[in-house]
């Protein structure tokens, strides 16, 4: 009994001055993910003996995922734990269907993003921006050797962090709707054994979560498979991982300091990203400012090996291939800077007709007898039919053998868009390139002419 009670004690006293560590303040409303095993019962039943001290609120939230026929019964457990810890729990089920959700990005991936969201909507319908998660120092060990297994860079292998801020969707847009939230782990300090001793000790039984021994799952597969077979061999694996991810961790604010310094320089208020600064920075801060941009413009999680490419890029100072960083989104340099595809014809769009993106409107181009209000008039050969279409490579001036598309690069014209803007054309010879050339670059014909007008617009 009395081993009972110092396991109690020591938990919680632990547990109290890593919550003062954090910043947990008197009158703070604390959002707690809650799934009724193990972790989230002890950092639940720790918040609720320490609520009295630091005068904080909780509110228990326990996301059903809905995978499992069980899932109904698991949430009914934690209701009733939510009462015996006297508690308030808000229970979010999320939609049915989520393995059509998940291609392209795992049913895993799926289901955090899901929970993350879920968690943040519950927090801000609460007014509380703080979350805090169960995670421990076994699942610090599995999220190392999940991200070595990837490999991540030293902002990967550091693992999780006790606190920060993040943008829930992150796998959104930077212009869609998110809420910033902070994350709290007060247990990340503490062993599996730890937390199982302090469950015991107050009495209480935890939910059985039985996806938790598949090794369908990452996670589960590096519990269960790898972590074991390490661990007989090294028993202290645990606290030496933990130990190798905060030494990591100390390393990278020293690198992320003089990148925020970089990016400062590098990024502009159009979205773009000055290849001179990341030609001019050592590599690893280089990468750092890359991936920063990339979370800036709406990407997270991007492999090391894009953000290589990335850098590749901005260094060859290439304007002719682009980099896929996922998303359905494509980078390229243009005038010195990296941007994306979509931005890059964002930005000419409005001026220029081009063949539509997502998201872009539509170009309407007449041609008429009407000259009065024509944007450009042609002087054709009678009887010609002219053609709106895309320039194409082997375009050459109408009446002549002058290159287009050399014109075009002459004229500046980012080669990824050549390709993508309209023109009027007779047969493979061009007449009109809206807006950039408005007028016939013709020799003089023997044929009748006629004159017509050619007028261009977005579709609203």
């Amino acid at each position: 009994m009395m081993c009972a009670r110092s396991n109690r004690t020591g938990f919680e006293q632990r547990f109290l001055n890593t919550l003062r560590d954090l910043g947990v303040t008197d009158g703070r409303r604390l959002t707690v993910g809650f799934s009724g095993g193990y972790d989230s019962l002890a950092l639940a039943a720790g918040l609720a003996r320490i609520a009295p001290t630091l005068k904080f609120a909780c509110l228990l939230v326990h996301v059903d995922h809905r995978l499992r026929p069980a899932s109904a019964r698991n949430a009914e457990a934690c209701r009733e734990l939510a009462v015996r810890l006297k508690m308030p729990l808000e229970v979010v089920a999320l939609q049915t269907g989520m393995t059509e959700r998940a291609r392209g990005i795992g049913l895993e991936e799926a289901a955090r993003r899901e929970r993350y969201l879920a968690l943040a909507t519950a927090a801000a319908k609460w007014e509380s921006s703080t979350i805090l998660l169960g995670h421990q120092s076994n699942d610090q060990a599995e999220t190392v050797l999940m991200h070595l297994f990837r490999g991540a860079g030293l902002d990967g292998l550091a693992g999780m962090h006790p606190k920060e801020s993040r943008r829930i969707p992150w796998w959104t847009g930077p212009g869609d709707p998110h809420m910033d939230v902070t994350l709290l782990r007060p247990l990340l300090g503490e062993t599996r054994t730890a937390i199982e001793e302090y469950v015991e000790a107050i009495g209480l039984h935890p939910v059985e979560d039985e996806s938790n021994s598949s090794v369908v799952f990452d996670r589960n597969w590096v519990r269960h498979k790898v972590l074991p077979v390490v661990l007989e061999r090294w028993p202290s694996a645990i606290e030496t991982i933990q130990r190798s991810a905060l030494a990591l961790e100390f390393d990278g604010q020293f690198l992320e300091e003089l990148a925020n310094a970089a990016f400062s320089e590098a990024a502009n208020d159009d979205r773009t990203l000055r290849t001179d600064i990341l030609i001019q920075s050592p590599r690893p801060i280089a990468y750092r400012v890359l991936r920063r941009w990339l979370y800036a413009i709406g990407l997270d999680e991007v492999d090391l090996d894009v953000v290589a490419r990335l850098y590749d890029l901005a260094t060859r100072q290439d304007e002719r291939p682009m980099v896929e960083v996922g998303g359905g989104s494509a980078v390229v340099v243009a005038d010195g800077r990296l941007t994306t595809l979509d931005e890059l014809c964002r930005r000419v769009a409005p001026e220029i007709p081009l063949v539509p993106i997502v998201g872009q409107p539509d170009w309407v181009i007449d041609i008429s007898d009407d000259l009065q209000s024509s944007d450009a008039i042609l002087t054709i050969p009678e009887g010609a039919e002219l053609q709106v279409r895309t320039v194409e490579t082997g375009d050459n001036w109408f009446g002549g053998n002058r290159s287009v598309m050399e014109d075009l690069r002459v004229a500046g014209i980012h080669p990824l868009l050549r390709t993508r803007l309209l023109a009027v054309a007779i047969e493979e010879q061009v007449l009109l390139i809206p807006a950039i050339y408005p007028t016939i670059r013709a020799a003089g014909t023997e044929v009748p002419e006629k004159k017509v007008g050619v007028r261009w617009s977005k579709r609203s």
